[in-house]
This record gives C-alpha cells, sequence and structure tokens, in this order.
C-alpha cells in the first residue's frame, strides 16, 4: 500500500485570527509540506508522517491547540470510474466500515 499512498500527519486549526502566510512560514520548521484550507474554513496542516511529533511540537510553541490531528494516506494517483463503480465501490466501503476491526478505509477514486 505505501507505494501508491503517502502517508501523513494532518492538523486541524480554528483559522480564526491566524495568517495562512505567516502561519506557514513559522511550521516549515517543523516539517510543513501542505497548508490548506477544508470546507468548514478551518486551516488544514499536512507533515510527513515521520515530522508528527516535531510539528505537534511547533504547534505547541505557537501556542495553537488542534481542533483534530490524525494520520492519512493520500493517493498518489487517481483513478476515474463510472458512476455505477462508484456505487459499488461505496457499497463495499459501507461494509467494511461496519467490521469492528476497521478503523478506516481510504480510496483512489478520483
Amino acid at each position: 500500500m505505501a507505494f501508491l499512498f503517502n502517508h501523513f500527519g494532518v492538523f486541524k486549526l480554528n483559522a480564526e485570527g491566524l495568517s495562512a502566510e505567516d502561519l506557514e512560514l513559522e511550521l516549515i520548521d517543523g516539517g510543513l509540506e501542505e497548508l490548506g484550507e477544508d470546507s468548514e474554513g478551518n486551516l488544514v496542516v499536512r507533515c510527513g508522517f515521520n515530522d508528527f511529533g516535531n510539528m505537534q511540537k511547533a504547534l505547541e510553541e505557537r501556542n495553537l491547540i488542534p481542533l483534530s490531528s490524525e494520520l492519512e494516506w493520500l493517493p498518489l494517483n487517481t483513478v476515474d470510474i463510472t458512476e455505477e463503480q462508484s456505487d459499488d465501490v461505496f457499497k463495499l466501503i459501507e461494509r467494511l466500515e461496519q467490521d469492528n476491526d476497521v478503523q478506516r478505509v481510504f480510496h483512489n477514486m478520483g
């Protein structure tokens, strides 16, 4: 799986009172790879898997408390599929997520 996905640490921050440009410059030494915004207006900080602890420390030093922090897999390449195939895949994902042993499901559908 490691050759299909990149493993990232992800921190979500309340954007209120923060300058994304200033924050980006401050967090580069903590391992920042990407800074963006989610659909709810929160800042999304992505760092490499191995920099997760460094980024957490960098945020703590700036008194920034994340709304959430987690590890995620992002696909290197996405695959376009038909609507019918998409329905089948989402049914499969739903069944997988119902299994108590499955915590999260990642895919590369475009």
